[in-house]
């Protein structure tokens, strides 16, 4: 059972035209939570980032991860235009790429989703890393939860590039695209809005270029200067922080783990529990209580795991053995704020209100 995918907004983009996926990492994580190379195939030395280059295998389907980043897109380079995507990094961290596959097993869903206009392709912007199969569990790339009556609001933008010859940084100012080639780094911009800024390159401690430009919506301005230094470390400042980019490759790089530790037991108390936790997330709750029924053998009076049983007792209607389980913790702990909550509603089936009544005031302590 594979979990909805948590908030994930999904936009078709066409595939032809010489398609870069804008999309700064140095990994991409698999549904099943793997963590791959990313944007270099190891196995076949392709530049994946492009998407006429993904002319074998299957389906793929590239979560890109570890980079620091609040942007991605798409850049036709045979248009010379494009289209980004911006979101604070931690409103919506995640961004995907889905390929229908270029051979034939792909190419029959440009008859049977597309009219006129060719293949398409599926940029995405998630809140989590990735989109989470069963087995992404036992990877760092667990599932989420929701919350009863609860709800997640964010802010994205999602607008058009022009005449950059791609890009390498976008926020809701524009997007910037910085090169050295034959002796001179070029600087191009895609505004979003009128402004009238200061523009800084430095290298180092260096300034190369400073002064005001004037900035007009979706009329691209760009400039050069002679450049024989280190291509490496170069800064790009629009304004007073409006828009910065450095071309330090490391730049923005995570140390985030992306692989589990290979001593970890999951079939020790923690690896049931979690599992079963995980299963709850998934709102697969057979599999939830065979899993914390497996913990609680373990250590009965392990307390995560008996609230946990509380709620799945609450939603199986055995409500007297859902307070049980509640009371045990609160044997345990008597602020716990979950058990609680559980011990309250299964009063309330049980008519004990008075019970529900203190279980309840307690667990509103806790937000």
């Amino acid at each position: 059972m594979e979990q909805p995918y948590y908030t994930w907004m999904n936009a078709g983009i066409q595939a032809a035209g010489n398609l870069e996926f804008v999309y700064p990492g140095n990994q991409y994580l698999t549904h099943d939570g793997e963590a791959k190379a990313w944007k270099v195939n190891p196995e076949n030395n392709r530049d994946i980032s492009f998407y006429e280059n993904n002319n074998f295998g299957q389906y793929k389907s590239y979560h890109v991860f570890g980079k620091y980043t609040d942007f991605f897109g798409g850049f036709w380079h045979h248009d010379n235009f494009g289209m980004g995507r911006y979101a604070a990094h931690d409103e919506k961290a995640g961004k995907k790429i889905w390929i229908w596959g270029l051979s034939q097993q792909g190419m029959i869903w440009e008859k049977l989703l597309t009219d006129t206009d060719g293949q398409y392709v599926e940029v995405q912007s998630g809140r989590l890393f990735n989109q989470t199969a069963e087995s992404s569990t036992f990877t760092p790339f667990e599932h989420r939860g929701f919350a009863p009556f609860s709800s997640d609001t964010w802010i994205e933008y999602w607008f058009p590039v022009k005449g950059t010859d791609g890009f390498v940084k976008a926020n809701p100012y524009g997007a910037l695209n910085v090169r050295v080639n034959k002796g001179f780094l070029r600087v191009d911009f895609s505004p979003l809005q009128d402004m009238q800024e200061k523009l800084t390159i430095t290298e180092g401690q260096n300034t190369l270029f400073s002064k005001v430009v004037e900035l007009k919506t979706l009329k691209p301005f760009s400039d050069s200067v002679a450049f024989h230094g280190n291509s490496e470390n170069i800064k790009v400042e629009l304004g007073d922080h409006l828009l910065e980019f450095r071309t330090d490759p490391n730049d923005g790089a995570l140390s985030r783990p992306a692989v589990s530790p290979s001593g970890f037991d999951w079939n020790s108390l923690q690896g049931l529990y979690l599992q079963g936790k995980e299963h709850v997330r998934e709102r697969n709750y057979p599999k939830a209580m065979d899993k914390l029924q497996e913990t609680l053998a373990k250590d009965p009076h392990f307390l995560p795991a008996l609230t946990e049983m509380a709620m799945l007792l609450y939603r199986n209607m055995e409500y007297e053995k859902s307070r049980e389980h509640a009371l045990h913790a609160l044997s345990i702990d008597t602020y716990n704020p979950a058990a609680n909550f559980y011990y309250g509603l299964a009063n309330v089936r049980l008519n004990k209100l008075t019970d529900a009544r203190d279980g309840f005031d307690i667990a509103a302590m806790s937000p």
